[in-house]
C-alpha cells in the first residue's frame, strides 16, 4: 500500500514539475514560473515569448483573433507554431504573387522593347520648335512643331506615342500624347516622306513643370519620342502601348 502511495506521489510530483503544464492566466505569470521555463527547449522558449506578446497586444488593443491567456504552455506553443506556420505561408503565397507580378511586368518590358525598335526602324518623330502665348481669359496655350518622316518600305496612315520634354538638366518636366493621321496630305505618309506636324496644348497655370515647359526656349528643351503604334497603308501595323494623353 505504501509502495503504491509513493508511486502515485512522485507521479503528481513529476507532472507539476512539467514546465508545459504550467497555466498561462497573465504576463506575469512567466517571470513567476521562470526558473521551470528555462528548461523548455530554446524553440519552445521562443515559441512561448511569441505567443505572450500576441496575447499582451490582444489585451492591450483589444485585438479578438490575437493569443489570449488561459492556456498551458504546451497549448500555447502549439498554437504559436500555427500562427508561425499561417504567416510563413502567407508570406510565400505574397512572395509567389509578387514574383509573378515581376516576371509579367519584365515580359511586358521586353515586348515593348522589341516592338519599339521595330517602331523607331518605321518613323523618326524630330522635336523642331516650340512657342507659347497667354489669351484673353489669361489661359497660357503652347504650340509645338514636329517633323514626322517615315523610314519604313510602306506608305504610313497614322502615328500615336508619347512626347517626354526634359530641361537642360535632364528631368522631365513635360509629356503629352502625340496622334496623328496626316489627314492634311490625304491620310498617307509615303515611303521616305517628312511632315511637319504642329499641335497645340493647353498648359495649366498652377503646374511649375507645365509652365517651365511653355516658357523655355527650345534650345534648352530635350525630346524623347516613346512610339504605341504605326499604322500602314496596307492594314498591317506595328503596336507598343504606353500611355494615352495627347497633343
Amino acid at each position: 500500500m505504501k509502495k503504491i502511495l509513493l508511486i502515485a506521489i512522485v507521479s503528481f510530483l513529476s507532472a507539476c514539475s512539467d514546465p508545459k503544464e504550467i497555466v498561462i492566466n497573465k504576463g506575469g505569470d512567466i517571470e513567476a514560473n521562470a526558473d521551470k521555463l528555462k528548461n523548455l527547449s530554446l524553440e519552445d522558449r521562443q515559441l512561448l515569448a511569441g505567443y505572450i506578446i500576441r496575447a499582451e497586444m490582444g489585451s492591450v488593443f483589444g485585438q479578438s483573433n490575437s493569443a489570449s491567456y488561459g492556456v498551458t504552455v504546451q497549448e500555447a506553443i502549439e498554437k504559436q507554431k500555427q500562427f508561425v506556420a499561417e504567416q510563413e505561408k502567407q508570406i510565400a503565397e505574397k512572395k509567389a504573387v509578387e514574383e509573378k507580378v515581376r516576371a509579367a511586368e519584365e515580359k511586358a518590358r521586353q515586348e515593348y522593347a522589341e516592338k519599339e525598335k521595330q517602331l523607331n526602324l518605321a518613323v523618326d518623330v524630330v522635336f523642331v520648335s516650340h512657342s507659347s502665348d497667354v489669351n484673353d481669359f489669361g489661359s497660357r496655350n503652347a504650340t509645338v512643331v514636329f517633323k514626322i518622316v517615315n523610314k519604313s518600305d510602306k506608305d504610313i496612315t497614322g502615328i500615336k506615342g508619347i512626347g517626354v520634354f526634359y530641361d537642360k538638366f535632364g528631368d522631365e518636366i513635360y509629356s503629352s500624347g502625340l496622334k496623328i493621321d496626316f489627314k492634311d496630305i490625304n491620310g498617307v505618309l509615303a515611303q521616305g516622306a517628312e511632315y511637319e506636324y504642329t499641335g497645340g496644348t493647353r498648359i495649366n497655370q498652377f503646374i511649375d513643370e507645365e509652365v517651365k515647359f511653355a516658357t523655355s526656349s527650345t534650345a534648352d528643351l530635350k525630346f524623347e519620342y516613346r512610339p504605341e503604334v504605326v499604322l500602314f497603308k496596307d492594314g498591317t501595323s506595328i503596336e507598343a502601348k504606353t500611355s494615352n494623353q495627347k497633343f
